[in-house]
């Protein structure tokens, strides 16, 4: 299943990353690398610090409580992302929810960047496919023409075709392929 959705810019994208900064630790639920990149750090984790190609982002889809996360076999293209400097945050094939590697399944607890309670069931990121590697800030490097101009991939990135074939009828659904980390 291929998934599409617009994102919009969000103006206290710094204040939501400090807000799940504070409610793991002070709950200690939800520290993990992917949290610690893009929150002490900042690549790819406010608005006003976008991160660069390649860098892992938190899709706007984790700020909603009511998000129960993405499936293993959807793709999600996300454009107009201020959290990438590319536009754009590829949600490839992952399980769960960025902002939450152990999900809530099992009686743990979720939250939305802005500390906001999870409300719904949350599955665990796959150990093969942990969101620091294939929730990240990408661009579009192949596709119909007239979409283009189309970006390069870095040497630590490879062009893949994940959307759908072009439908001819002129209107830019996000087909082509997208740099993904080799």
């Amino acid at each position: 299943m291929i998934k599409r959705m617009g994102l919009s810019v969000n103006a206290t994208g710094r204040f939501q990353g400090l807000g799940l900064v504070v409610c793991c630790l002070w709950l200690g639920a939800c520290w993990d690398p992917l949290v610690r990149e893009v929150f002490e750090n900042e690549p790819g984790g406010s608005a006003s610090t976008p991160g660069e190609l390649g860098d892992a982002c938190i899709p706007e889809d984790d700020d909603y409580p009511t998000f129960a996360g993405f499936s293993v076999y959807e793709v999600s293209i996300s454009t107009g992302d201020a959290r990438c400097a590319t536009g754009t945050c590829l949600v490839d094939r992952f399980q769960g929810r960025a902002s939450c590697p152990d999900g809530n399944v099992d009686g743990g607890e979720c939250f939305t960047p802005s500390g906001a309670l999870v409300t719904v069931d949350v599955e665990p990121h796959l150990p093969d496919r942990p969101a620091a590697e294939v929730v990240l800030c990408s661009c579009r490097c192949g596709g119909p023409a007239e979409f283009g101009p189309f970006c390069e991939c870095p040497g630590d990135m490879r062009c893949l075709e994940l959307e759908g074939p072009y439908d001819g009828d002129g209107t830019d659904n996000g087909q082509g392929s997208y740099c993904v980390r080799r």
